[in-house]
């Protein structure tokens, strides 16, 4: 999101800062809905969506490491509580991807491979945050789930824990980072009801 106009200053505005940021803003955004509308490289979507109706799903993004992969759905499964495990696979290398699917598919756990990430190999943080987008709107939205979220590869459950627990709470749970006037969840662990 572009700064509000009166944050910058008359230098900025005589370089015409703001007016490149929103240009490039716009691009990023129209490049992003573009790929949030591809079918998935492996998997059904619109299979899983129907899936979860009504459940509770907990969304894992990927990134070229089975054992993460391998290591967290082992542990979701004997310490977490009743809920739909799926893996949206963002890797870059196509061998770890096959793993990943393998891994997941051995396990009998959803998987869906996001198709052509456009940052995978530059931006980690847009190519992360445009895969979770892209899983919100062809399963999250589609599937209706009744509370669902987000948890990194790389987070591990290590004792007996329901992470849908903090929305008895409140309708939206995580960490929140404050940056100046703006504030957003952190996206390795977040919840919401539906």
């Amino acid at each position: 999101m572009p700064r509000s106009l009166d944050e910058y200053t008359l230098r900025q505005w005589l370089r015409l800062r703001p007016v490149v940021e929103r240009y490039k803003m716009g691009r990023y955004a129209a490049r992003s809905a573009w790929h949030v509308r591809r079918r998935a490289a492996a998997g059904n979507a619109a299979a899983v969506a129907r899936g979860i109706k009504d459940r509770r799903l907990l969304i894992s993004v990927a990134f070229d490491d089975p054992q993460l992969i391998r290591w967290q759905a082992d542990l979701i499964r004997h310490r977490g509580r009743d809920c739909v495990y799926l893996i949206v696979d963002n890797s870059s290398d196509d061998q770890m991807a096959q793993r990943i699917e393998a891994d997941a598919l051995a396990r009998g756990l959803c998987y869906l491979r996001f198709a052509g990430n456009p940052w995978s190999e530059t931006e980690y943080s847009r190519s992360h945050g445009l895969a979770m987008s892209w899983a919100w709107h062809n399963v999250v939205r589609p599937g209706a789930p009744r509370a669902f979220g987000f948890i990194d590869h790389d987070l591990f459950p290590t004792e007996d824990t329901d992470p849908f627990a903090p929305l008895s709470q409140a309708p939206v749970w995580g960490h929140v980072l404050d940056r100046g006037r703006r504030w957003y969840l952190w996206a390795g662990l977040f919840l919401s009801l539906r």
